[in-house]
């Protein structure tokens, strides 16, 4: 039980003490829990909250807690455990949802229109629907551009009114504008989605060489300056988007400027996108470029625009380092790698080792190697956000610190480690075929350089074989190891 979906779920409470308390007052209710052993165990688990976690590993079996909450049960029912255990769960489930939905007032006010609809109150559902109309209108001031989701909410509450059945659709002029508005209110938010989206699919094109099918692009580029007028948000998206099809390094001052005073002045929820969308638009070719990413990250941490869920994600992180060890900032990401660790996703891998994962990179950068294999010698990380890096980093590290580290490695067993890592992942869900392939790609390329001189490969082999793999990671460091020594 302690591996279960329920206690994962409760473990996210720990992170706000105060809700682990609110949820127990919402399983006391009877409206929610009719069944007295749901809340027992609640309580049971309770009781060992903050216990070790040798010891909630004990107290956790399914038998021991199911003879704690039945008492007068003189054999383990595991169908009885299962139901208790999942009533639960399910009733954390519908915290979650009612915690979100207090985040939410216009979510609430269209639950409550379909709730005065289901039960034909006519009349107050009019004048609900009316009073979330204006509101909605009203709520967002700001001439910078308005989040998608605002047209969205706009059409639906429209579409509400005009096709409920009490609606005299075809004989009130209103109506004919609210259809109108209705449909462009729909093509706003239809075109921003697709700027965004396009954005991610150059992004994706540039950093892993995929191709996409575009529809309906030309048409989105030519509504928009119909259907928004002076909108910055807009304009951002344009010139973006212009960045990633021409490389233009003259378009880059604009749409930075565009990009950081929406992520300074507006309330846009997307506004961390187009960020991301300009540190990915960014010609590789030009001068200081990674000044400028470094620049941009930074304004991202100031401004909180990097956490998600109260976490940091291990690309974000990990680029941070990585920008901070190339420019030689070494104070600086060992004060942030310290200060940030608390926003890194630990729900499957321990924070500590989390952080000498990153700590190795820094060591990496400063050709520490003995010390970087130190730190990541007999270090386990299953999540895969964490895992492929750490893998990487310790064939990485094998390979430039070879004639330096001065501990006894077998580069063979890392690699089989890696290859097994790789097909547990895999065989599990967590990694696509695709991942997989590529990763063992690199390992098999890895290898050969590795042992280039003990067998004689010849580097125009070695990087004829290099270009036959359509994908594969560190593309440029291998190309450049095959002419190393050469």
């Amino acid at each position: 039980m302690y591996n279960s979906k329920l206690i994962t779920l409760l473990r996210s409470l720990r992170k706000r003490r105060r809700e682990i308390g609110e949820f127990e007052k919402l399983v006391r209710s009877p409206f929610f829990t009719p069944k007295k052993e749901v809340l027992d165990l609640l309580l049971y688990i309770k009781k060992h909250w903050y216990a070790s976690e040798s010891v909630q590993q004990r107290m956790l079996e399914k038998e021991k807690v199911f003879k704690a909450i039945f008492p007068k049960e003189k054999a383990y029912k595991n169908w009885k455990m299962n139901e208790c255990i999942s009533d639960l769960s399910l009733l954390l489930e519908q915290f979650f949802v009612l915690k979100e939905l207090r985040k939410r007032p216009i979510d609430q006010h269209f639950l409550l229109i379909d709730a005065l609809k289901s039960r034909g109150l006519n009349q107050q559902y009019f004048k609900e629907s009316e009073r979330l109309y204006e509101l909605l209108k009203a709520s967002t001031a700001e001439e910078m551009g308005k989040n998608p989701t605002f047209y969205l909410n706009l059409m639906r509450i429209n579409a509400h009114i005009f096709f409920h059945p009490n609606n005299q659709k075809y004989g009130e002029l209103e109506n004919r504008n609210r259809l109108q508005a209705m449909m462009d209110d729909l093509d706003r938010f239809f075109c921003l989605k697709k700027l965004h989206y396009r954005g991610e699919m150059y992004a994706r094109e540039k950093v892993c060489g995929e191709t996409y099918d575009l529809r309906l692009m030309e048409e989105v580029l030519e509504s928009t300056k119909q259907l928004f007028i002076n909108d910055l948000q807009v304009q951002a998206y344009w010139e973006l988007l212009s960045l990633f099809q021409t490389g233009d390094e003259k378009l880059l001052p604009s749409a930075k400027e565009s990009v950081l005073r929406l992520a300074k002045e507006s309330q846009l929820a997307n506004k961390t996108d187009l960020l991301v969308m300009l540190i990915n638009a960014t010609p590789n070719h030009t001068e200081d470029r990674l000044a400028l990413y470094f620049e941009l990250y930074q304004f991202a941490l100031t401004n909180d625009l990097l956490t998600e869920g109260g976490h940091i994600s291990p690309d974000h992180f990990n680029n941070i380092i990585n920008l901070g060890c190339v420019l030689k900032m070494d104070d600086w990401v060992e004060n942030f790698i310290e200060d940030y660790k608390g926003f890194l996703d630990d729900s499957t891998d321990r924070v500590e080792n989390i952080q000498r994962l990153f700590t190795a990179y820094t060591c990496f950068y400063k050709q520490d190697f003995n010390e970087t294999y130190r730190l990541l010698f007999n270090l386990k990380l299953e999540d895969v956000s964490y895992g492929l890096r750490y893998h990487t980093l310790l064939l990485y590290t094998l390979v430039e610190g070879r004639d330096v580290i001065s501990f006894k490695f077998d580069f063979e067993t890392k690699c089989k480690s890696f290859k097994n890592y790789l097909q547990r992942k895999y065989q599990k869900g967590y990694i696509s075929e695709r991942v997989r392939d590529r990763n063992l790609n690199f390992i098999k390329i890895t290898t050969k350089i590795n042992d280039r001189q003990r067998k004689g490969y010849d580097s125009k082999e070695l990087l004829a074989e290099l270009e036959s793999y359509e994908e594969i990671p560190f593309r440029d460091w291998l190309e450049g190891k095959i002419f190393t020594n050469d």
